[in-house]
């Protein structure tokens, strides 16, 4: 146990240094693939046990899938997949029992603040033995462990320094040494110490091996399968609404939610899917963000009514045909409302181009589909909440990791350049304010873009200041920005996307 403690400790020690030279003054990329890389190395060696997990094999080659796209497409969303999956990794580490992986991550992100709290707790209580044969005076016990490591420092000091006086080769082998410890130590300077410290701090959370099975024990009170709980009843439970009751107004409930719904998807089916035309409406923009966002919200509060209603015993009553069928016809109506909004941001993407929240909002609703498909399974098998959080969790995990794989900044100012026919509402400010790698895409395709629109002034902010230009002569800035910082740069901060926008712009 002590020797395996040495062991992380001395990896801790030299990852701290690694980390320094990997990261000092330099941009995240290829440093942060070869330092986790080492790390799970390490990690591997030291939780071989752990690492059998078939759960935890999975997290760790999305977050390496994860990590790798960043060093191609050094991208926002590939860096927080990577962040995220890492935690869920650290917390299966911690406890690689654990099944849901929401329980993960939080035991992944709270490690740092157990590990300090554990530290602190042995600081400031130390454990007191009460024997009598046992107590030792405080500074006895002190010099008592100076002395063991004392007198055989001082007797290694004077052979050490005989052998140097008696032994020339001896004597050249030990100043060389002594020459590149100087050369490690004129290395580090104090603006290097917190790097070494974040290195280290980072080393001890993936290492550290700290017991905290909180977030285990509140998992083990969760069942996948829905079993009917039979109470006794008493004078009270006459006052509330009986099962009976609560079907009569499930039933009722869904036949009145059912009928609007399809008042709604038929106006959808003739207005959206059969007779849409996007120029006789004033304001398309304005149609598009509200009725997404309400149906996006009425969708989720259908599903919660869902949940509430088959929450338990309603599972179980006998002929309950009706209102299953009812849910179902619910869920179904759903997916269409769903897919209306696909709709109405598909005629927005090709009538304004793509954008952030526009490529959300089809994410998200690819997620809803999942999840209304999981609720009806959930009806269907008669699973609990914990079961429908679980395969949700897992799903969104999964489409977090295929998201960080694709380069959307550039997709959308290639796509937004080349796939414009109105440029009266063309976001030329939003384009050219997109990340470095996207500048050789805006050069190539300039001339594609009007004169009106490049010579047109805006206000972008530096250095606290307003400054007035146009968009020509700002991308022209920005390109020679950009290729002062690559030539400063080392092989450290390099990916593989600002690579090639750089040797595009030469």
């Amino acid at each position: 146990m002590l020797q395996l403690f040495v062991y992380r400790f001395l990896g801790i020690f030299i990852l701290s240094f690694i980390f320094q030279g990997l990261f000092w003054n330099e941009e995240v990329s290829l440093n942060l693939l070869i330092f986790s890389s080492l790390l799970s190395i390490l990690s591997i060696i030291l939780e071989i046990e752990s690492w059998k997990n078939k759960t935890i094999i999975v997290v760790a080659i999305g977050t390496f899938t994860a990590l790798i796209s960043t060093v191609l497409h050094y991208s926002t969303i590939s860096f927080i997949a990577f962040y995220i999956s890492a935690l869920i990794g650290i917390g299966l580490l911690l406890e690689s029992r654990t099944k849901l992986l929401f329980f993960a991550f939080l035991s992944g992100i709270s490690k740092p603040f157990f590990i300090i709290g554990v530290e602190l707790e042995k600081f400031l209580l130390p454990e007191t033995n009460t024997k009598k044969e046992e107590e030792v005076n405080s500074e006895y016990y002190f010099f008592k462990r100076i002395k063991l490591f004392l007198l055989p420092l001082v007797i290694f000091s004077v052979f050490f320094i005989l052998f140097k006086w008696g032994n020339h080769v001896f004597n050249k082998i030990t100043d060389d040494i002594g020459y590149y410890f100087l050369t490690i130590f004129n290395y580090i300077s104090f603006q290097k110490i917190p790097c070494m410290l974040l290195g280290a701090g980072i080393s001890c959370i993936i290492l550290l091996r700290i017991k905290n099975d909180y977030w285990l024990k509140r998992e083990g009170e969760q069942e996948e399968k829905l079993y009917r709980e039979r109470k006794k009843t008493n004078m009270i439970q006459y006052t509330t609404l009986s099962l009976k009751n609560e079907y009569w107004i499930g039933i009722i409930t869904l036949i009145m939610v059912n009928s609007l719904c399809i008042f709604i998807n038929t106006i959808d089916i003739f207005w959206l899917w059969i007779n849409f035309d996007a120029k006789n409406i004033q304001d398309f923009a304005k149609m598009v963000h509200d009725g997404t966002y309400i149906l996006i919200f009425t969708i989720l509060l259908s599903m919660g009514v869902l949940i509430y209603f088959f929450r338990g015993n309603l599972n179980f009553i006998p002929k309950n045909k009706l209102l299953l069928q009812l849910a179902y016809l619910w869920l179904l109506q759903n997916v269409f409302m769903a897919l209306s909004v696909g709709l109405r941001t598909w005629y927005y993407i090709h009538e304004r181009g793509l954008a952030y929240k526009r490529i959300g909002v089809l994410i998200f609703l690819v997620l809803t589909l999942f999840g209304i498909f999981s609720l009806y399974i959930k009806i269907k098998q008669q699973k609990t909440f914990y079961f429908l959080w679980n395969v949700n969790i897992k799903s969104v995990y999964l489409m977090l990791i295929f998201m960080s794989w694709i380069d959307w900044e550039s997709w959308i100012v290639s796509h937004n350049i080349n796939y414009t026919k109105n440029y009266q509402d063309f976001d030329m400010e939003f384009l050219i304010t997109r990340s470095d790698k996207t500048l050789s895409i805006l050069q190539e395709n300039w001339n594609k873009i009007p004169k009106n629109i490049q010579t047109k002034y805006f206000y972008y902010q530096e250095t606290g200041y307003n400054i007035a230009t146009n968009y020509e002569e700002y991308l022209k800035a920005r390109v020679k920005k950009f290729k002062e910082k690559k030539q400063k740069q080392t092989w450290r901060s390099w990916n593989y996307a600002e690579y090639q926008a750089y040797e595009l712009l030469k």
